[in-house]
């Protein structure tokens, strides 16, 4: 398969959250919410036609004896109860497939309601026996509208479809009126059966799309071993889905190529050895705080994915973002993790150039609170001992987030190495003790220019917490413009973080109790990085 066509796959399943053929693929969810749909319309229409009833019934044609009115105006006001208590079954969170076992009850009592009024009341028999009634639009609109397998379409179809001769022919026995002539029986009522066969034949029709996309669907959704379940998330480098192993308990996270980098077959072969060298690092890398690679491969398809851990928790952008500012003893206990992660990769000499808050991920992994997995090495730079820079990324080129940028990654000068990252660590602890970026600018061209010129203010002076004086010093350490003036290594930082560690604990009690509290909005998600 062609680039292009990878990426017409994997673009259909970027719609929404919804998976490959979701747009054909009607699922009994979305089956039961059109039947509420359906079930309102018939609600206003049907309560419109009463009030015109009780005020104008001569609009609608009807010059019969007043018992008739009274019977019709019954039958539209029970129709429209009937519609209003499906659309409410449709809202109560009803099982959906009760819900349809319901509805195809509503197409019968419904069918009823319309023929009764039409045909017990003897209307043919003034001439009009050879005009169509609203039965049959109701016959043919619901396996349109409502799509259900095909033998319970035939028994609605037909069901609804005989009511109208079996209640003319009860009003000939109660009333002991002479039945008229075949022809006019043919008239009146192989209209309905011709409907009743148009609405099976849809019926069938839509059926065997749906079986036909349900198996493609099948086939695009697998991935190696893995069954995509639902999109949780996409960014630069892809997008993420939830996925199960179709043999093993474990759930897992899987990442799929960005279509719209595959629009050239240079592109498209660029883009798939940056996807595979980011696998193989992250697979090379052991630290407990750098999320785990199950699997790596390429589908018969030809789209490249990888497995990796299902994360329960909420990334530090998200955390700050929905509760604020943490403690500082939160944020020393935080931050000494990502550099336990960043000290295995720079001595490979790994740099991740990408480090942010968004790639940064607290999660509960079994008994253990506070957890963080450092995500995302899609932007990571190889530096060989020797000197040479295997990275894919042009000399000159600015890559990573403005925010979190070092100034020598905003001048895209070719010395970048893993102090950029331990800038970057500085701005995350600016970002978790204050809730607000170094710099802050409408535009990233002026963000980037505060990186590379501007001094930061100290964030004890924007925190709403008392910032210790060595804590404060350690993290503008980590800002200063000149490498040489940061940190060395992470090593180094992990370090001085483990002194103040020791003055201020997070115990592991502290972090259950927040969790509890806060625990209940974290959801499994993968947040990727933005460029």
């Amino acid at each position: 398969m062609s680039g292009p066509q990878v990426a017409k796959r994997i673009r259909k399943q970027g719609t929404g959250g919804r998976s490959p053929g979701a747009t054909l693929l009607l699922s009994p969810q979305d089956t039961a919410r059109r039947l509420g749909v359906v079930a309102a319309v018939f609600a206003v229409l049907t309560g419109l036609a009463f009030l015109l009833s009780l005020f104008a019934p001569e609009s609608l044609g009807w010059h019969n004896p007043p018992q008739r009115l009274f019977l019709m105006r019954v039958m539209h006001f029970l129709l429209m109860a009937l519609s209003i208590g499906l659309f409410a079954l449709s809202r109560s969170g009803m099982p959906s497939e009760k819900l349809l076992s319901i509805g195809l009850v509503y197409q019968i009592l419904g069918a009823f309601v319309i023929c009764l009024p039409g045909y017990y009341c003897n209307m043919m028999l003034q001439a009009r026996m050879d005009r169509l009634t609203w039965l049959a639009p109701w016959i043919i609109v619901f396996p349109i509208l409502v799509p259900v397998q095909p033998r319970r379409c035939v028994l609605i179809a037909l069901a609804s479809a005989t009511l109208a001769p079996l209640i003319f022919t009860c009003w000939l026995l109660v009333e002991e009126q002479s039945a008229p002539r075949l022809g006019m029986w043919l008239t009146t009522f192989a209209p309905n059966y011709l409907c009743a066969g148009l609405a099976v034949g849809s019926g069938v029709l839509v059926h065997s799309m749906k079986t036909e996309v349900a198996a493609a669907h099948r086939r695009i959704m697998e991935l190696g071993s893995y069954q995509l379940v639902r999109k949780l998330g996409e960014g630069g480098m892809g997008e993420v889905w939830e996925a199960k192993h179709r043999m093993l308990a474990r759930p897992a996270a899987i990442k799929l190529i960005q279509a719209d980098l595959l629009s050239s077959p240079a592109g498209h072969q660029e883009f798939l050895t940056r996807f595979e060298r980011e696998a193989r690092i992250t697979a090379s890398l052991q630290s407990p705080h750098t999320i785990d690679l199950y699997d790596f491969g390429i589908s018969d398809d030809g789209i490249v994915y990888y497995a990796m851990e299902l994360l329960h928790g909420l990334d530090m952008d998200h955390l700050v973002g929905r509760h604020g500012p943490v403690p500082v003893a939160r944020a020393i206990f935080l931050l000494r993790q990502v550099c336990r992660s960043l000290a295995e990769a720079h001595k490979a000499g790994l740099v991740h150039r990408d480090i942010k808050p968004a790639n940064l991920y607290v999660c509960r992994i079994g008994d253990q609170y506070d957890f963080v997995k450092v995500m995302d090495f899609g932007l990571v730079r190889h530096v060989q001992h020797e000197g040479t820079d295997t990275r894919l990324t042009g000399v000159g080129e600015s890559v990573g987030t403005p925010a979190f940028m070092a100034p020598e990654q905003v001048e895209g000068l070719p010395s970048v190495d893993n102090r950029a990252d331990i800038y970057a660590l500085g701005c995350v602890a600016y970002w978790l003790l204050t809730g607000h970026l170094v710099f802050e600018h409408k535009t990233a061209f002026h963000m980037m220019v505060d990186h590379v010129h501007k001094r930061p203010t100290p964030p004890s002076a924007v925190s709403p917490y008392s910032i210790p004086a060595e804590f404060e010093e350690l993290i503008l350490s980590c800002l200063e413009k000149a490498p040489v003036a940061r940190p060395s290594s992470a090593e180094q930082l992990a370090r001085g973080l483990d002194q103040l560690q020791q003055a201020y604990p997070w115990p592991q009690h502290r972090a259950r109790t927040w969790w509890k509290r806060h625990g209940g909005g974290v959801t499994r998600r993968h947040k990727l990085r933005h460029p």
